[in-house]
């Protein structure tokens, strides 16, 4: 077959078309810190739960020590009350003592576990916060802009990243 020569034309003809990604996201960072670093460069695809940038809270490492700090001294506290307790039940018996410092003596060690599973709970949130240092990237997509560079200082709530997911598209 002889070669020809033909001139094709798109379908739409249009002066300006417009597409746009269905999905742009940000990722926030969920705790104050130092940006220590970026994962990721701009244009590169990351893939839904993948580190992107990794945050520094300085404050947290020490919150976490000063509440195990707490939780050892409760401990202590705990073993203290728990034996007058102990005594004062055996004191009871022998009419040694009164049932108003029996129970006080059992409110003071009921107070004491109440504080010490307070403590932990507040050790388990730090160790939560400790964990939000590392951003994830929300979606699986193309990273757009990078906001943050390693060094600056972010808090709670800041965009460090734009990524797009370009699986799907809008046509404009």
């Amino acid at each position: 077959v002889p070669v020809q020569r033909r001139h094709i034309s798109p379908v739409l003809r249009w002066q300006s078309v417009h597409l746009s990604a269905d999905e742009m996201v940000d990722a926030v960072a969920r705790v104050d810190g130092i940006v220590q670093a970026v994962m990721i460069d701009r244009q590169s695809y990351v893939q839904q739960g993948q580190v992107i940038v990794q945050l520094q809270n300085e404050e947290l490492p020490l919150k976490i020590k000063q509440t195990d700090s707490a939780i050892a001294a409760k401990e202590a506290d705990k073993k203290r009350t728990y034996n007058a307790y102990q005594r004062h039940q055996m004191l009871l018996d022998q009419n040694a003592t009164s049932l108003q410092q029996l129970d006080e003596a059992e409110a003071n060690y009921k107070a004491v576990l109440a504080a010490i599973d307070e403590l932990h709970a507040q050790r388990e949130q730090l160790l939560v916060q400790l964990n939000r240092q590392n951003i994830e990237a929300p979606i699986s997509g193309d990273v757009l802009m990078l906001y943050r560079r390693p060094g600056t200082f972010v808090t709670a709530g800041t965009s460090v990243a734009l990524i797009g997911g370009f699986d799907k598209l809008q046509f404009k």
